[in-house]
């Protein structure tokens, strides 16, 4: 087992007991922008369940992630291929 497989466990256990300050701290830690969203997309907004520091620096990581551009160009690679697919399948 990975490194990373082991945090993400031991983070759903957090998560399980409702302790989504020691998740974030956690992920936060290890640096896995890919984790830290998967655990936003668990938890959702739990900013009043966290300490401000925190919640600070997840939205940091967030605005950072957003600001990089990565999700809009593999937005753009899903719609071209999809538009390619779709294209292809009317022409004779």
């Amino acid at each position: 087992m990975s490194r990373l497989t082991m945090v993400w466990n031991r983070t759903q256990d957090y998560v399980k007991a409702r302790d989504y300050e020691s998740a974030y701290r956690l992920i936060l830690k290890e640096g896995d922008d890919m984790y830290l969203l998967r655990l936003v997309v668990q938890t959702g907004p739990v900013t009043k369940q966290i300490d401000k520091s925190v919640s600070r620096q997840v939205m940091a990581r967030l605005n950072n992630i957003v600001r990089q551009g990565t999700f809009e160009m593999l937005e753009v690679e899903w719609i071209d291929d999809r538009r390619d697919l779709v294209s292809s399948k009317h022409c004779p």
